[in-house]
């Protein structure tokens, strides 16, 4: 370790370190780049001990960093691992913490790009045979549902102030009722119907993967246990308009309008569903 001839600033020191660890390529093309953008050099600022090279102790930590974080991405995405299997997994997983590294504290923000990733790197659907092309997108939506229910699990949810249910015919007759969706409500819809194909991966199951078919779902959690359901177009209007307090009518008025699903028709159905969403944790009514 020689001696410098100026002392680096901290944030300098930061930079260069963050350079080191997050810049692609070999820890010889990291230190290369790191070095001459700040105008420093490893041996200057990194000390020899216990006679391990400054060199060798920057592998060391690079490497163990890396394989920190790929671990919090492990424990984000288990039906991807059982989709693609770990070594599959572990490649992407590598190339999205090189290409998008951490910007927050919080290790739970860092995955949270992982889904578009994955719809970003595809290759282009001219380069590969249509018969391929919907197995490349079952990926991301494998992620971006293990990522939704990240996302409720860690929501403010509704085990402080359950939701009044619906309890007599009264209600379920009451269109003026007024309803509002749980805070830990989340929608999505997928390009694959994931639900139950992820339900057999976890069951330790070798099932063929799901054909192409737009799909929408609802994401909740009741005491702490995660519900998701497939949702019909309606449903998934009428539950996106629940975001703020409205009434049931006007709900059903809304899906209607936006599903080109009668009205009759919705509220024959309804009598049937709502009670479904309140004991999943969808909507909550408001007294």
């Amino acid at each position: 370790m020689t001696e410098l001839s100026q002392t680096p600033s901290l944030e300098d020191l930061q930079g260069w370190l963050q350079c080191v660890i997050n810049t692609r390529g070999d820890l010889r093309e990291k230190l290369c780049r790191a070095n001459h953008g700040y105008q420093l050099n490893h041996n200057d600022i990194i000390a020899d001990k216990r006679q391990i090279p400054a060199y060798k102790r920057l592998e060391i930590y690079t490497t163990g960093y890396v394989l920190r974080l790929l671990e919090c991405m492990r424990a984000d995405y288990p039906a991807l691992i059982s989709y693609w299997g770990e070594p599959m997994f572990d490649t992407f997983a590598r190339a999205f913490i090189v290409t998008l590294p951490p910007q927050s504290y919080t290790l739970f923000e860092m995955s949270q790009r992982f889904p578009k990733f994955l719809k970003d790197t595809k290759p282009p659907d001219e380069v590969v045979p249509a018969s391929q092309r919907a197995l490349l997108d079952l990926p991301a939506d494998i992620a971006e549902l293990e990522r939704t229910q990240l996302t409720v699990l860690r929501a403010k949810g509704l085990e402080k102030a359950p939701p009044a249910p619906i309890t007599s015919e009264f209600d379920l007759l009451n269109y003026a009722l007024q309803i509002k969706a749980a805070p830990c409500l989340e929608l999505l819809t997928l390009r694959f119907a994931v639900i139950g194909y992820l339900a057999e991966l976890a069951n330790g199951e070798t099932p063929e993967p799901p054909p192409p078919k737009t799909t929408s779902i609802a994401i909740s959690r009741v005491q702490y246990q995660l519900r998701a359901i497939e949702l019909t177009q309606w449903q998934y209007h009428f539950l996106t308009i629940s975001n703020d307090i409205t009434s049931v009518n006007n709900a059903v008025q809304y899906a209607s309008q936006h599903s080109e699903v009668s009205t009759s028709q919705i509220l024959a159905e309804l009598f049937i569903w709502l009670p479904i969403a309140f004991e999943a944790g969808f909507i909550r009514r408001i007294n």
